[in-house]
């Protein structure tokens, strides 16, 4: 009988191929994130008897190692996975500027995870109204082209691709708009969060040849030619 074990046993399903050994334990959420796991493989003279000290839900493995059950193999301990929590975003100088000449840092912060200093964060705007910010996931769809809640079709513009800084910079055209956080753990979860308040960027109408100058350099410098485009 295959079991997964840290204080309680629970649920485990198994197959094998190639002559390896593979385990599911935990469905339906009954795995704990940070929890340390491992499995065991429990040896008795028959099945009667595996169904006996088993009969408990969730037994203890002190509770089960009784009546001749032993401990045949055990693996390695691992941890219980969950996509990154909380979260936060911050902007500086603040959620007000203007097009062509305000640079925004945006700076996300107050995540949980198992192994936090590992998390990535990816960076971007969408116009205000497009995400619904009622539900987990924006209401954004980030896989299917086709789907009318794709992405890109929403409006929106990855302005920092997914790196371990947790802040970036941004120059935004006139307009109202949200900031989303996407932030992804080593294992490939991710999780997504937004700006309550609107990033309110105004028409710049003073654009003169030294910002058109110090614009440029800016370019050059961040090499993000992005900010031209805006």
């Amino acid at each position: 009988r295959l079991t997964a074990v840290v204080e309680r046993a629970l649920s485990t399903t198994y197959n094998t191929s190639n002559g390896l050994l593979y385990l599911w334990s935990g469905s339906g959420g009954q795995l704990t994130a940070g929890v340390p796991y491992f499995h065991v493989l429990l040896q008795s003279e028959s099945q009667e008897i595996l169904d006996q000290v088993l009969t408990e839900n969730r037994p203890a493995l002190d509770s089960v190692l009784q009546n001749g059950v032993a401990i045949a193999a055990q693996s390695p301990m691992f941890v219980a996975d969950q996509a990154p929590l909380g979260g936060l975003i911050s902007v500086m100088p603040g959620f007000r500027g203007l097009s062509l000449r305000t640079t925004f840092r945006i700076s996300t912060s107050q995540w949980q995870d198992e192994d936090l200093m590992s998390l990535e964060y990816e960076f971007l705007t969408f116009p205000f109204q497009a995400i619904n910010q009622s539900v987990q996931d924006l209401g954004i769809d980030w896989e299917d082209p086709d789907s009318d809640s794709f992405w890109m079709k929403l409006g929106g513009r990855r302005f920092r691709l997914f790196d371990r800084s947790p802040e970036a910079f941004l120059q935004a055209p006139p307009g109202s708009h949200s900031i989303v956080v996407r932030a992804r753990d080593v294992r490939g979860s991710i999780s997504v969060i937004s700006s309550s308040v609107p990033l309110a960027v105004d028409a710049e109408h003073n654009f003169s040849v030294p910002d058109a100058t110090a614009l440029l350099a800016r370019v050059e410098v961040t090499n993000d030619v992005t900010q031209l485009l805006q």
